[in-house]
């Protein structure tokens, strides 16, 4: 008889739990609504993700929370993501926030994205 085979290691868990479906499907259309009131609360459940400790969430989306308040015309939109943002920044600090800013400029760059977006005057 064939000596038993080691067991399997365990199955990796999911990256965030089930958020990040939930992103895709609720919160970044959200974002992204014609409604200022929708985008406003999509902006507030980024900002809650964005602070639950989750490896690079905020990293990722924090640029795009400062898009929101650079030019979002709704002013009540603008708040959200300022609060969202300085939720964030409380949470990890201007360092830590420094730090994947630089490294996701370094990859745009290395990708041939180029750095500044087309909206000229604001950076």
């Amino acid at each position: 008889q064939p000596p038993p085979l080691p067991p399997l290691p365990p199955p990796p868990p999911p990256r965030h739990g089930g958020i990040d479906g939930l992103l895709t499907a609720c919160v970044l259309p959200a974002v992204r609504h014609v409604s200022p009131i929708v985008r406003a609360s999509g902006i507030r459940a980024l900002g809650l993700v964005c602070t639950q400790g989750w490896s690079g969430v905020a990293d990722q989306f924090f640029p795009l929370l400062l898009r929101v308040l650079a030019n979002d015309s709704t002013m009540f939109v603008k708040m959200a993501a300022m609060r969202a943002l300085f939720d964030t920044l409380m949470m990890y600090g201007v360092d830590g926030i420094r730090e994947a800013h630089r490294a996701q400029l370094r990859a745009s760059v290395s990708h041939g994205e180029g750095v500044g977006g087309g909206s000229g005057g604001n950076g």
